[in-house]
């Protein structure tokens, strides 16, 4: 979605920028007997496919949900993207969701200030 930003321009110049959405998404992993092994079988995929994410400038942060024997059982990731529609895409396309690791979301839309 475009929309007017008034910045640091000469009176009455608008110009039109992308809104950005950020967005806090917690993923858990299925709890079947083959769910450890799917995850370390996509794990590889799914690093590569974040750090593309990182230089493409849409993956904020994210890392593994520990249980309290230290098996990871999820993953938190904050993405920065256009709208909901392309975070559903970025999901769909992330490893971890094609090879069926992550069995559940809980998605939050959240606002995360600019540190300096």
């Amino acid at each position: 979605m475009l929309m007017p930003a008034h910045l640091n321009c000469p009176p009455d110049t608008i110009i039109m920028i992308e809104h950005i959405m950020q967005f806090h998404i917690t993923a858990l992993d299925g709890t079947d007997d083959d769910a450890p092994e799917r995850r370390r079988g996509a794990w590889q995929a799914h690093l590569d496919y974040v750090t593309e994410r990182k230089a493409a400038g849409d993956f904020i942060l994210g890392g593994s949900i520990i249980d309290d024997y230290g098996d990871h059982i999820g993953s938190s990731l904050f993405v920065e993207v256009v709208d909901r529609t392309e975070l559903d895409r970025w999901l769909k396309n992330d490893p971890f969701s094609i090879h069926k690791v992550w069995q559940t979301f809980d998605i939050k839309m959240v606002e995360i200030p600019p540190f300096n």
